[in-house]
């Protein structure tokens, strides 16, 4: 038989019980929320320097710069490095020298993780070949303006919107997709 001593001390033992599981389960969320907030972080970071090696190109460092581009892609992008990359080689000849970038935003679009036989959530996913590439796939949007010119001559603006898919592959985020967006 129970006292009521008994009986309260086992319903505050409950009670203290259901307070630890509750505050187990909002540390874990907490802390879910707080790794997924570093990884967009470092998602649009990459795809920031990324696209700012690219809008920064010019004559003296043309060849450098693509190599080091080809170094950060994956997948479809990396396959196709040199046909995507064509239209900017020729770009970039044609421009003056001088050339500054400033970057004016970069957002998430859309974010696709591998969810195995989990099944998929309705999201825009980025383009097939680059979720294929690495486990999750954020396309990241970035908008920049550059103004380039030679000295003597009236500077030139040229505004950027991109869309580039940011892959973790094996703990790397590599840019698998470009798009320009118009």
């Amino acid at each position: 038989m129970l006292s009521a001593y008994g009986i309260v001390s086992t319903l505050l033992g409950v009670l203290l019980l259901a307070a630890v599981v509750g505050c187990l389960v909002l540390w874990s969320s907490h802390r879910s929320d707080v790794d997924e907030h570093h990884y967009q972080i470092r998602a649009k970071k990459a795809a920031a320097e990324w696209a700012l090696v690219l809008m920064n190109m010019n004559n003296n460092n043309l060849d450098a710069s693509l190599r080091r581009l080809r170094d950060g892609t994956a997948g479809q992008l990396k396959a196709g490095f040199d046909a995507t990359m064509q239209p900017y080689r020729e770009a970039v000849q044609q421009l003056p020298s001088y050339r500054s970038t400033q970057i004016e935003s970069v957002v998430i679009q859309s974010v696709h993780h591998d969810l195995g036989d989990i099944g998929t959530f309705p999201t825009a996913a980025p383009e097939p070949a680059a979720a294929k590439v690495g486990s999750r796939t954020d396309t990241i949007q970035v908008a920049a303006t550059s103004v380039s010119g030679s000295p003597g001559t009236k500077p030139q603006a040229l505004y950027w919107n991109l869309l580039v898919d940011v892959s973790d592959v094996d703990d790397n985020l590599l840019i698998s997709g470009l798009r320009v967006l118009r």
